[in-house]
């Protein structure tokens, strides 16, 4: 595991040493990272818009209760350990996940590139909890295969998913494997089954893993927890559609407890990740303005419990207030290209779109993804904006979200989240 919380690779590095509170990812670094949190519990005619609740957080060799944007921490100096990463949920029986985007390119053209990277990678399976691994050509939120409550498929990317529930131990969390590896080109699932050999787990003992990519193929090399027994699992021919990306590490759970025998398992697990680094060539990492979380309390809702919601909801007409936002100090300096990117919650009954405005300037964007048939339903997905850069001001930039002229919510206007200005230099 690159010895004491140490990187293998210094393209990019986080080793997760120092703390740096504030802003949605907790103590991860704003400037390195852009976190993401979305939750099937999102009803905003009932109050409920994006809604987390509190986990009983593992807090290295401790428990913590903990709430968004605070469930996702680092700790170990405190208890004579070297820091690292750790995130928490509580599904509260729906399908919940967080995901932790590196602001920094990955360069792989003309070679085969490398994450690196250590969890414990238990899993109870698909109904259960575990980890996927996204690698996407534009800045997204969320990336994400079709579950209950999400269908975030990127334009052009590739997903590893880490649930397997044919190892050794059945549900035990003894075992895990790569069951599959997505490639997506222009919102098109090529899914490639692999069922690779299992490795074992065990909580808070990481396993040590590197994905390699290339544009013909991948691999996925793990060890057994501990970091013992590196090997090779997964070798699969696919055709990567692009050679540049940005790297998400996540966490999805889908009501966990059904994944034991007697439907009263645990809804609540911690994944501790330790140092992050990849090779290629040195990129400058993007410059993120976040749009902090909306943190406002509510109770009811699914199971009647408290917490907290992160999202906001679209105002039904023009111009927009409660998604009326402000982001200042904004760095255009070496900038080559712009986006406000986002996660927008449709139903069956609201318009597919949001009306954006950008310092004064609006445009409707409509859902990108050109599988209309799967926001019948109830539906996170993701929206990558470019913004021409005459568009943006030095200093303070101003964002609203509102419903297209015309349109109507039906009882429940769109939902926003995971907002950000991202600005690509070079």
């Amino acid at each position: 595991m690159g010895g004491a919380d140490q990187c293998i690779f210094m393209t990019f590095c986080d080793a997760f040493q120092a703390k740096s509170p504030g802003g949605r990812a907790g103590d991860v670094d704003d400037s390195k990272w852009s976190y993401s949190r979305l939750s099937q519990e999102t009803n905003p005619s009932q109050g409920s818009v994006n809604k987390f609740i509190p986990v009983n957080a593992e807090f290295c060799t401790t428990r913590q209760v903990r709430l968004a944007p605070n469930d996702s921490f680092i700790c170990g100096q405190e208890f004579g350990e070297s820091n690292h990463w750790m995130e928490a949920i509580n599904d509260n029986g729906v399908y919940v996940m967080d995901s932790n985007r590196i602001l920094q390119p990955f360069d792989f053209a003309g070679r085969t590139g490398t994450l690196d990277f250590s969890v414990d990678a238990k899993t109870t399976g698909g109904h259960g909890s575990w980890i996927e691994v996204w690698l996407t050509a534009e800045p997204m939120q969320s990336p994400h295969t079709d579950k209950p409550g999400t269908h975030i498929y990127p334009r052009q990317g590739i997903g590893f998913t880490f649930d397997a529930d044919w190892c050794p131990g059945g549900f035990d969390q003894s075992h895990n494997a790569l069951r599959q590896v997505d490639v997506f080109n222009n919102y098109v699932d090529t899914i490639s089954t692999v069922r690779s050999p299992c490795f074992t787990t065990k909580d808070d003992m990481a396993n040590h893993f590197q994905i390699k990519v290339a544009s013909d193929h991948v691999e996925v090399w793990a060890s057994d927890f501990g970091g013992t027994n590196f090997r090779r699992i997964a070798n699969v021919a696919v055709a990567v559609p692009f050679s540049r990306g940005y790297w998400s590490l996540q966490h999805a759970q889908y009501n966990a407890s059904k994944a034991f025998a007697c439907d009263c398992g645990p809804n609540q697990f911690t994944y501790h990740w330790h140092a992050v680094s990849f090779d290629g060539p040195v990129l400058a990492a993007d410059r993120s303005y976040q749009v902090p979380d909306s943190l406002v309390p509510q109770c009811g809702g699914i199971n009647n419990k408290c917490g907290i919601n992160l999202g906001y909801e679209a105002d039904a007409v023009a111009p927009a207030t409660r998604s009326n936002f402000t982001l200042p100090n904004v760095d255009l300096r070496g900038v080559a290209k712009a986006y406000v990117t986002y996660n927008a919650w449709y139903t069956c009954c609201n318009p597919k779109s949001l009306l954006m405005t950008l310092n004064g300037v609006s445009q409707v964007v409509a859902d990108p993804n050109p599988d209309a048939g799967s926001t019948s339903g109830d539906v996170w997905r993701n929206a990558v904006v470019p913004i021409p850069l005459s568009q943006l001001r030095t200093g303070t930039n101003t964002l609203s979200f509102a419903v297209p002229p015309g349109a109507r919510c039906n009882g429940s206007c769109p939902s926003i989240a995971n907002i950000d200005l991202e600005l690509v230099r070079g």
